[in-house]
């Protein structure tokens, strides 16, 4: 479902990145939700999308963008949660992946799952989260997972064809972030690093503002691969040479 495009517009899109990768859009199974609109906060909606789901039996459901498919308040946890909540079920129900396009806020966090524009309740849902950003050197892809470490982000540009015909991306390099942009487990290696004496958690939050769960999460993962050491007065690095106080 996009539901800011047209049909042709769609159908275009779709048939060009078919071509750049010698495919055929008639030979693809695909389909479109030509609705003039879809509400996921209306139960006849839900139900309609439901069956749709239920008689195609889809292996992924793509609904760009999310703003355009609802008629709640973004910033209302409880809203945001209803609506999800129906996602998850089709998602379970369906053995279905679900792609959910979102906005980033404008003045909030460049990458990551705490962009996202409204209610927390939209970076806790997703398994996965791939954020564009835009660079001098075309476009920058990072990604997040709940239960893996993510790859390195990658470069990509806008390409097209000899006959200018149709367009995609392609990866142009991964390159190591720029600091400003580091995971953020290296962020806290670096800051343990920086430090002479162990630091707490607290401060490893205030310090890299970041919310305690994802915090959390990277000090675990950084244990278990022996890169840090819990002491009784906060966290150390435990790389070579580091002396523990």
């Amino acid at each position: 479902m996009l539901a800011e495009d047209s049909l042709e517009r769609t159908r275009e899109r779709v048939a060009g990145m078919a071509s750049r990768r010698a495919l055929a859009l008639a030979d693809l199974d695909l389909h479109l939700i030509r609705e003039p609109a879809l509400r996921l906060d209306l139960p006849r909606d839900v139900e309609r999308l439901r069956v749709t789901i239920d008689r195609l039996r889809p292996r992924l459901l793509l609904l760009d963008p999310f703003v355009r498919l609802h008629r709640i308040n973004e910033n209302d946890a409880g809203e945001v949660s209803s609506v999800l909540g129906e996602l998850r079920q089709l998602q379970r129900l369906h053995d279905l992946a679900v792609v959910l396009v979102h906005h980033a806020r404008k003045n909030g966090p460049r990458l990551g799952g705490e962009a996202l524009r409204g209610s927390g309740d939209l970076y806790a849902w997703g398994d996965t989260y791939a954020s564009l950003v835009r660079h001098k050197e075309g476009l920058r892809l990072t990604l997040e997972h709940r239960d893996e470490r993510p790859i390195e982000p990658l470069t990509l540009r806008l390409a097209a064809d000899a006959q200018g015909a149709s367009c995609s991306l392609e990866v142009v390099a991964a390159p190591a972030p720029p600091a400003t942009e580091l995971s953020l487990e290296s962020a806290v290696l670096a800051a343990l690093d920086a430090a002479s004496t162990p630091i707490t958690r607290g401060a490893l939050r205030s310090q890299l503002k970041v919310n305690n769960q994802r915090l959390g999460s990277a000090l675990e993962t950084l244990l278990s691969r022996g890169a840090v050491q819990r002491t009784p007065n906060g966290w150390v690095s435990a790389r070579p040479f580091r002396s523990v106080s």
